[in-house]
């Protein structure tokens, strides 16, 4: 796997290690990109704003997450952009 910033942390509880990809901030845009950079993740983690609240706008957002989905386990968390629309 590619790493755009790289953390390790031992714990000594894990057999092997365990990857986790986190990808945040997409407000809406193109993602096809980003799979290349988080192939290999045991799991990915998306700490919010997949929508733009400015534009109303998350069909890319939502696409990103059910394709995630189809690759990996993905952890999702509404972020300030998803909570400021009712409509979201």
């Amino acid at each position: 796997m590619r790493c755009v910033v790289c953390y390790e942390h031992h714990t000594g509880k894990l057999t092997k290690p365990l990857t986790l990809a986190v990808v945040s901030d997409l407000h809406n845009e193109a993602y096809e990109d980003i799979f290349p950079l988080i192939e290999g993740a045991d799991a990915l983690l998306v700490p919010g704003d997949i929508s733009d609240r400015y534009h109303k706008e998350w069909k890319n957002g939502i696409a990103f997450l059910h394709d995630a989905a189809q690759r990996m386990p993905t952890f999702y968390s509404l972020g300030n952009h998803e909570v400021k629309q009712a409509e979201y």
